[in-house]
């Protein structure tokens, strides 16, 4: 579970959203990452390793531009519903709020490092690194088949189905196309 903090000088986390411009847009970006609430998440893993890795961006404004390092594989699910065919993972945005599911095998060597590395305007920073010690096996394992399909009931008759309107409006900028109106 990836999230941002945002944490005050004493590093502590700091209680206000700071800048109206957070408060106003319901969102913060946080100074320092987590992974399952651990900063500088760090495991050991060998050389040919296969891990799946669930991801789930708990963050209220982060997007994450992932990217594999010493890691290759497949986005095996998003959001928790099973791709068709695995697709070759390479990097992948992941939205706040949004799921995926990675299966890699470690190919860095022994002795070296792999990392799922988040790449944004700052530069590129590892959430969650693996240290190669040893090797399991003398190669890699084939492509994993696609994940079983959720078991979904049917929808039923939905040309029976009751409609109703739904009016959204309001949030940040609620009130500009109003404004706008009255000031023209």
């Amino acid at each position: 579970m990836l999230d941002d903090w945002r944490l005050g000088a004493d590093a502590r986390i700091d209680e206000s959203f700071g800048a109206l411009h957070d408060w106003s847009h319901a969102g913060r970006l946080g100074n320092w990452v987590t992974v399952s609430g651990e900063g500088a998440w760090r495991r050991e893993a060998a050389r040919h390793e296969r891990w799946r890795l669930r991801l789930i961006n708990a963050s209220n404004a982060r997007n994450f531009a992932l990217a594999l390092e010493g890691l290759e594989g497949w986005l095996v699910a998003l959001d928790g519903q099973p791709l068709a065919s695995p697709e070759t993972a390479r990097t992948l945005v992941l939205a706040t709020g949004q799921r995926a599911d990675w299966i890699v095998d470690v190919v860095a060597g022994e002795g070296e490092e792999s990392a799922v590395v988040s790449r944004g305007r700052e530069g590129s920073y590892a959430v969650a690194t693996f240290a190669v010690q040893g090797t399991t096996r003398g190669q890699r394992l084939d492509a994993p088949p696609a994940l079983a399909p959720n078991p979904v009931p049917a929808l039923g008759d939905t040309a029976r189905a009751r409609r109703a309107r739904l009016r959204m409006e309001g949030g940040a900028m609620g009130g500009c196309a109003k404004r706008a109106s009255t000031e023209s």
